[in-house]
């Protein structure tokens, strides 16, 4: 069955990684006045690390993930809480742990894992239940806790990219219009709040957005 899954593998997709990495190898191989040391080693072994995973997961039965949607995105969850406990900082902001002396970012992570349970969610639910108020709520809980949490980190760029994220999939999924108008509003009555909870420089990025 596995050796069946190998030979189904898109190897152009492959070879194209590859190549992009091993550009981006050579190129830090040169900044660094041709050595590997500092940064070209360690990303060689970070690309040799993840290609592995990434064939792991290909190979992986797509009924698994589906049956364990929601414990993938608990799992991812509960990284990103320990973010605020045991994460480094970065570009101003708390978003990384070290696993194994590997540097993850879960906000990344969550990402994923939010299209795989909202995925497993609306796959259950029947078509004309959809648009029932009470089916929202699970979403909305799958969607707002892990921006509210990446928007602590403070990051909130990835935090509005999490909610637009799920909100365009609750919108395919046939969720009606006029719910997201209502949950517009709210969030305009919540702004003050959310205003105030993010740093000064990131008040000022918005300000020049607009």
């Amino acid at each position: 069955m596995i050796f069946n899954k190998l030979k189904k593998l898109d190897f152009f997709f492959l070879f194209v990684v590859t190549i992009i990495s091993i550009i981006g190898f050579l190129a830090l191989y040169s900044a660094s006045n041709g050595s590997f040391e500092p940064w070209a080693k360690k990303q060689i072994l970070r690309f040799l690390i993840f290609f592995v995973l990434l064939i792991v997961i290909a190979l992986i039965d797509i009924k698994f993930i589906y049956r364990h949607g929601y414990t993938i995105f608990f799992f991812c969850f509960l990284l990103l809480t320990t973010v605020e406990i045991a994460g480094s900082f970065g570009l101003g902001a708390r978003r990384w742990i070290k696993i194994f002396g590997i540097s993850i970012q879960p906000s990344e992570l969550i990402k994923i894992t939010i299209i795989i349970a909202l995925s497993k969610y609306y796959h259950d639910l029947k078509f004309e239940n959809i648009g029932k108020i009470t089916n929202t709520i699970v979403p909305l809980i799958i969607i707002l806790f892990p921006s509210i949490f990446v928007l602590i980190q403070p990051d909130l760029g990835t935090s509005i990219m999490i909610l637009l994220l799920g909100l365009s999939i609750m919108f395919i999924s046939g969720v009606r219009l006029w719910k997201f108008f209502f949950g517009f509003l709210i969030f305009l009555i919540s702004m003050p709040y959310l205003w105030n909870s993010i740093k000064p420089y990131q008040q000022k990025r918005v300000l020049s957005f607009l």
